[in-house]
């Protein structure tokens, strides 16, 4: 049985947008999830067990996950915590059915000269 699955995608995560934030940065966000979703979409499938378009090993309406961020910035301000929260509510429904079933959450960041991100989400 598979208890984690893990991803490394190029480019700055998703983030969440307070307020009234520029259309630039909308885009760029959608371009993030959609970067993810496409990453994870072709793991899942390499691992198996993908019907539909949902992961099905997992029980996805029971359980407590872990989710483990890594994240190599080049000098871009992104918060933490809207990081965490666009991740942990875009893998809703794919990994875990409800955001609230992550119990434990690390998040790592580093300096490096291109910007990619990491993603762990483990069974506990």
């Amino acid at each position: 049985m598979i208890d984690e699955v893990c991803i490394e995608v190029c480019g700055p995560p998703p983030f969440m947008l307070g307020g009234s934030k520029r259309r630039s940065a909308k885009s760029q966000k959608a371009e993030a999830a959609e970067r993810l979703r496409e990453t994870l979409e072709l793991e899942l499938k390499r691992l198996g067990g993908v019907e539909d378009g949902y992961w099905r090993p997992w029980n996805l309406r029971t359980g407590s996950y872990a989710l483990e961020i890594e994240f190599c910035r080049n000098g871009s301000t992104r918060d933490p915590a809207n990081i965490i929260g666009e991740v942990a509510n875009l893998l809703q429904g794919i990994l875990y059915d409800d955001d609230s079933q992550v119990k434990e959450i690390q998040y790592r960041e580093r300096q490096e000269e291109e910007e990619r991100y990491r993603i762990a989400v483990k069974r506990m």
